[in-house]
């Protein structure tokens, strides 16, 4: 079976690899290992993960990120340079600390592996791509989102191929070479599952050395998504999903860890940014609006205003590209770095959001959009987030498209959520304040 990115992800490892044996080889053969006579290796573990750490954050190990080789190198640089300021602070802490003359080779060793690294695959793994024969049991629609899907597996579908059940019967399949990644079977039909003979047509297919996927899993993986012409079709099968779902109480509980130990770190600077939006303009520095949470409730959102304020009483809602000429120069580095979210690490403790879910809505759009889009009001099976997976993936939605567009990683998070998903969108969000590049 085909992974998203699946040349890629092993690459990737490889890559994880080669920068870790660079690490511990000048560790342990330049000597940096002992200290006054005394072994570190925890210490030494620290400063290796918050590296890794500090790759993963800025998009390291992100092959779309890779293939340009600039890119590439300021990934490595960023990376390890954050890794490195995180690894001392921690550090800090330790007694004894591990002297400069022990931290710094080890460090440019690392930072010279990454970049080096990064840049051979850059310029390795650019080439043309292995393809992958195709077989479709659906309709030809689907050829648009399968070229999609294709590019997320790293790969191309040539030839592809739109066949009905019957015709697998004798379906010769291709012996694979050094150009292709093999053969696989999609199928993109719901009905022909309940078909007689699908299971016995699938197992020979099987046994000959094809893959066989379903379309929905197949999305999933590949775009990081749930695409809402595949959830219509295969209606039956979300449906079941997202009515089983449930919420995790060990997500609370980190959340409110979390968002309390946040606010006490952070309360100078949420001082410094009210302040500052006082004497920019007239108004409160807070922004409070009505929002739709969890299980389609309403509640009051918190954010630092960036907005000069409304002259009318009853301004009606719009998109943020309607009202950008209200946004105030300091609004505008607040949104770029997302420190205007702050006050919502209130909302989070008060259990009307979570560090990480879908971003909530006005209620005025939340009824116009749940009336013409499907399966809207499913996100509203887990919290709203301060950031979520949708906020990493796509641009901030101007118009329905958008919407629907954001709702299909909305979706996605909503269905698979887990520990490790959070703890990537929250890496990610750091990128992102980092790099500047936040929501308008």
């Amino acid at each position: 079976m085909l992974r998203a990115n699946s040349r890629y992800s092993n690459s990737m490892v490889v890559l994880f690899g080669l920068e870790s044996l660079v690490f511990w080889a000048v560790v342990l053969g330049g000597g940096f290992l002992l200290f006054e006579g005394k072994a570190y290796p925890g210490q030494y573990a620290v400063i290796h993960a918050c590296l890794v750490l500090g790759l993963y954050a800025f998009r390291g190990y992100d092959p779309v990120r890779l293939k340009n080789r600039t890119e590439a190198a300021i990934a490595a640089f960023q990376g390890a340079l954050f890794g490195g300021i995180l690894a001392v602070s921690i550090l800090m802490t330790q007694f004894p600390r591990i002297p400069r003359p022990y931290f710094i080779p080890v460090f440019f060793a690392y930072l010279t592996a990454a970049l080096v690294g990064r840049l051979i695959w850059s310029t390795w793994f650019t080439k043309k791509e292995k393809t992958t024969a195709a077989w479709i049991v659906g309709d030809e629609n689907w050829k648009n989102l399968l070229s999609d899907i294709a590019a997320g597996l790293g790969t191309a579908f040539e030839p592809l191929t739109f066949a009905a059940l019957p015709d697998l019967e004798d379906l010769p399949i291709p012996p694979q070479n050094g150009k292709k990644n093999g053969s696989l079977l999609i199928v993109a039909d719901p009905e022909a599952i309940a078909e007689p003979g699908f299971h016995r047509v699938l197992n020979r297919l099987g046994a000959k050395g094809m893959s066989v996927d379903l379309l929905p899993n197949l999305a999933e993986r590949a775009l990081g998504r749930i695409p809402l012409e595949v959830a219509e079709t295969f209606r039956n099968h979300y449906e079941v999903v997202f009515n089983d779902l449930v919420l995790d109480p060990v997500q609370r509980i980190l959340d409110v860890t979390v968002a309390l130990g946040a606010l006490i770190l952070l309360s100078p600077i949420m001082v410094l940014v009210a302040l500052t939006i006082r004497m920019e303009s007239k108004g409160g520095a807070l922004f409070v609006q009505d929002r739709v949470g969890l299980d389609g409730t309403t509640y009051r959102m918190h954010k630092f205003r960036t907005m000069t304020v409304r002259e009318e009483a009853n301004g009606k809602p719009a998109f943020a590209d309607k009202e950008e000429h209200r946004i105030t120069r300091v609004g505008r580095f607040l949104r770029k770095t997302r420190l205007d979210e702050l006050p919502q690490l209130w909302d989070v403790l008060l259990g009307n959001m979570s560090l990480v879910g879908p971003r909530p809505e006005q209620p005025a759009f939340v009824e116009q959009f749940r009336e013409s889009i499907p399966f809207y009001d499913y996100r509203h099976e887990a919290r709203p987030g301060i950031t979520g997976w949708a906020q990493i993936n796509y641009d901030y939605a101007y118009d329905l498209e958008g919407t629907k567009r954001k709702l299909e990683y909305d979706l996605y998070y909503v269905k698979r959520r887990s520990m490790m998903l959070d703890l990537q969108i929250l890496l990610k969000t750091l990128e992102i304040m980092v790099g500047r590049r936040g929501a308008r």
